[in-house]
């Protein structure tokens, strides 16, 4: 797994406390930041908004964590998570798609079929 965290950061902001060539601008007044969420840049800028906050402010005004699963992770998790699910169901079986969705095959009916499969 594959762990990135982007962050966006009033420009004024991030030119006062981060290098210059630190992310990308979004317009005049934001920048976008990505890491690798093990960056100890994540650190620094997590004291940022700490310190910010103990002041009444933000430092960032928008995170989102990414993660992204090899093709190997995403089959370990189907054989794993269709054992589990068949002990707990009697055999019922599930799929992964390269999303992450899961998606349900059973031998009975759902009673809400949204984003089920039946066979």
């Amino acid at each position: 797994m594959h762990e990135t965290i982007e962050f966006r950061i009033a420009e004024d902001r991030a030119r006062k406390f981060l290098e210059p060539d630190l992310g990308v601008p979004l317009g005049e007044s934001l920048r976008k930041i990505v890491l690798p969420l093990s960056d100890k840049r994540v650190q620094r800028i997590k004291q940022l908004e700490q310190e910010h906050r103990r002041k009444g402010g933000v430092f960032f005004t928008y995170w989102h964590i990414h993660r992204r699963y090899s093709e190997k992770e995403l089959q370990a998790a189907e054989v794993s998570n269709g054992q589990a699910w068949n002990r707990a169901t009697g055999g019922s079986r599930t799929s992964f798609s390269a999303s992450g969705e899961a998606s349900y095959a059973q031998n009975h009916s759902f009673s809400s079929p949204r984003n089920c499969v039946q066979p």
